[in-house]
Parts: structure tokens; sequence; C-alpha cells
């Protein structure tokens, strides 16, 4: 194999670490920010026991007031916590069926579609929740991921990760998020350059 190919599967493999850890913070950041009323909030450091009935309790609320948008997220937030993603997009499904406008909720969504492996639905979330609000950051970020892993569209990675530049020029991230563009856009230099040798 040739170097220059050991070279691209060891930067790809720096990209996918790289890139999971930066969606990971960003998505911690973007839920400790959201200044949602939790109806039944787990404590991070809950029992199993303690979270399952956290999760009966929510239910039972949701029985007897279907309309509560706070606490179809809250309850979609627990199963997302929980890696538990087809009762996650059920809850988001139920909060956007009473707000249809949640940029937040929506990104979410398409967290949860990614998880249960519907890469389409989860690029439908993310471009839905970018169209909401244009400068929302956490759809173009998991665009760019989702494009870039699952779909393997490198442009629309680009594409989605330099918005994300460009409405956010000195967020925390950014830096990161341009050195991963750059890299990118060399390899794809380098790929049109060998095909013409």
């Amino acid at each position: 194999m040739k170097k220059e190919y050991w070279l691209i599967i060891v930067v790809l493999a720096f990209l996918g670490g790289f890139t999971t850890g930066v969606i990971y913070t960003v998505i911690k950041q973007e839920k400790k920010s959201q200044k949602q009323i939790q109806v039944f909030a787990p404590p991070e450091s809950s029992s199993v026991p303690k979270v399952m009935e956290d999760i009966k309790k929510l239910k039972k609320h949701l029985k007897e007031k279907p309309n509560d948008e706070k606490g179809w997220i809250e309850l979609g937030n627990i199963f997302f916590d929980l890696d538990r993603p087809n009762e996650a997009i059920e809850a988001y499904k139920n909060a956007l069926k009473i707000n249809s406008k949640n940029p937040d909720v929506i990104t979410d969504l398409g967290i949860m579609y990614r998880r249960a492996g519907k890469f389409d639905k989860s690029v439908e979330m993310f471009k839905k929740a970018a169209k909401l609000d244009p400068k929302h950051l956490n759809s173009r970020l998991n665009l760019g991921i989702v494009l870039f892993h699952d779909k393997g569209d490198v442009d629309g990675a680009i594409k989605a990760w330099e918005e994300y530049v460009k409405i956010a020029p000195n967020n925390e991230h950014t830096k990161a998020i341009k050195e991963i563009v750059k890299k990118l856009k060399a390899q794809q230099v380098n790929k049109k350059s060998e095909k013409k040798k």
C-alpha cells in the first residue's frame, strides 16, 4: 500500500475520533445551556432504578397531559442519555407535534435517527433545524458528521462545517473544525492529482 494511502487512513482515523469528541462536547454544552423546565430530571449520577422510576412517572404525567411539550422533551432527553434512540425519537416527535419549530429538539431527533441507523432522516432533521435557525451551530456540526462518516459525502460535510465557521468564527470549536476542513480539502486535491497521473 502506498504511503499516501496510509497517511489518509491515519488522518481519517484521527478525524473520526476528533469529530466524535467535538460532537460530544458541543451536545453536552448545548444541553446544559438550554433553559428548559425539567419535569422529572434525573441527576447524572442517578441509578438505573431511579431513572426507570422517573420514566414511569413522566409517562404517567404525559398520559394525563399529552400537550406538555417540555415533558416530551425531557422524556426524549432521558432516552437520549440512556442511548435508547427509538424511544427518544418517539418522544421528540411528540414534542414537535406541539411545537414544530424548535431547532434544538429537531437536532436531537436527528442525532437519534443517526444512532438508529436512519442517516437520511438524520440529514433531513439537521437541514430542517438549520433552515429554521440560520445561526444554529449544533445542526451544522452534526450534519457534517453524518454526511462525512455515514454518507461518504465529503463535499457536503465541508459545506456544513464551513457554514458553522462562518456563523461562529470565534467559537471554541471553530479552530478544530477549520483544521478538519483544511485536511479534507487537501485530501481532495491529492486524490485529484493522483487520478491525473
